[in-house]
């Protein structure tokens, strides 16, 4: 006899295993199908992953890049010291490396530099303070094994209930992470012009927080657990 529970369970298996047979891989690079970032998305659906060939990866379509409202994963083949988005912005052209407004994005293992904050539409009035990274409102959302460094502005701009994890952020003319909500973790964050962290609610756990203006930042709620901070400019954790 089989039993009732039992059919639903192997049903939700072979549900997953369709799921997963049915994802693609997505390769940029030279030689690849698809020679931009941006291409490789927008040929993209739910749940596949876009995989990027070591190189420094600059112009349209590896710049301001975009998920569509798309759950993809957009990863490096090598990490982020082999793959660097060089987003070139000046102040007449602003740049930044990646706009976020899609759940359930992972993105993982990229050098992302030289950007400027630009404003979008999207942003529902929330200032776009991020060269490096701009995430709005979002759940489900992980960045993870990047180094944002040498933006104009804040390195990440984050305003999702997700994580960043295994990050370097340094050398960014505002903030290295404003973070608003979520999670940042197991993270290196120094020689920013502002705060180094900078945030109004979520955690900032095991992380080691330098050589910046001020070291955190906390406004309201938020919880600051087995960090590192020392050597900053201005306080080391200020709380308001």
């Amino acid at each position: 006899m089989i039993h009732k529970n039992s059919v639903v369970t192997i049903a939700a298996i072979i549900a997953l295993a369709a799921s997963a047979a049915l994802a693609a891989e997505l390769h940029v690079g030279p030689g690849e199908t698809y020679t931009t970032i941006q291409s490789a998305i927008d040929a993209a659906t739910n749940g596949d992953t876009v995989i990027v060939a070591d190189g420094t990866y600059t112009g349209d379509g590896n710049r301001d890049i975009d998920f569509n409202g798309k759950a993809i994963t957009v990863r490096s083949e090598n990490g982020a010291e082999n793959c660097i988005i060089d987003c070139e912005a000046t102040a007449d052209e602003p740049h930044l490396g990646f706009l976020i407004f899609s759940d359930g994005v992972r993105i993982d293992g990229f050098t992302i530099t030289q950007g400027r904050p630009k404003s979008d539409p999207r942003s529902g009035g929330i200032s776009i303070d991020g060269g490096g990274i701009y995430v709005h409102v979002l759940s489900n959302v992980v960045v993870s094994n990047c180094v944002v460094t040498r933006n104009e502005g804040d390195g990440i701009d984050w305003h999702a209930y997700s994580v960043i994890s295994d990050c370097v952020v340094s050398r960014n003319g505002g903030n290295g992470v404003s973070l608003g909500g979520g999670t940042l973790r197991r993270s290196k964050v120094y020689r920013n012009g502002l705060t180094g962290v900078s945030f109004g609610g979520g955690k900032v756990e095991d992380c080691v927080i330098y050589e910046n203006g001020r070291g955190v930042s906390v406004t309201g709620n938020g919880e600051v657990l087995r960090c590192k901070v020392n050597n900053n400019r201005g306080e080391g954790i200020h709380c308001t």
